[in-house]
């Protein structure tokens, strides 16, 4: 089983919205509520970890929304479809309703339906 770490001090989580990775013009546009430049929603990581750069992860709502063909080749095809897992995963990152535990909970047993062991540190 393929393993993700998700690192509790980058992850941007249950704001309502999201992004794979956040740069200076997002924090900026966003300076009501707590982001750092780098967090990352769990399917940046995901990503980064498959080998997806960070300066292709910017601002980037989705993986789907990765423009190429040689970027998005590390990655699997449940994750770049507008399908149940992908959109189940950005919801369960971002919704505002779930305790800290619920979240890791739901996003731990999503990602392991598509065989990834997921571990949260930090």
């Amino acid at each position: 089983m393929e393993k993700l770490v998700i690192d509790r001090s980058r992850w941007l989580r249950g704001m309502g919205f999201g992004t794979l990775l956040a740069s200076a013009e997002f924090k900026k546009s966003h300076s009501n509520v707590d982001i750092k430049v780098g967090d990352m929603c769990c399917l940046g990581f995901y990503c980064k970890q498959r080998g997806i750069p960070e300066v292709d992860l910017l601002d980037r709502g989705m993986p789907r929304s990765l423009e190429s063909s040689e970027l998005t080749n590390s990655l699997p095809s449940w994750l770049l479809q507008k399908g149940f897992t992908s959109s189940r995963l950005a919801e369960a990152n971002d919704i505002q309703r779930y305790t800290a535990s619920e979240r890791e909970a739901e996003i731990k047993w999503l990602f392991a339906q598509e065989g990834v062991e997921v571990e949260f540190v930090g």
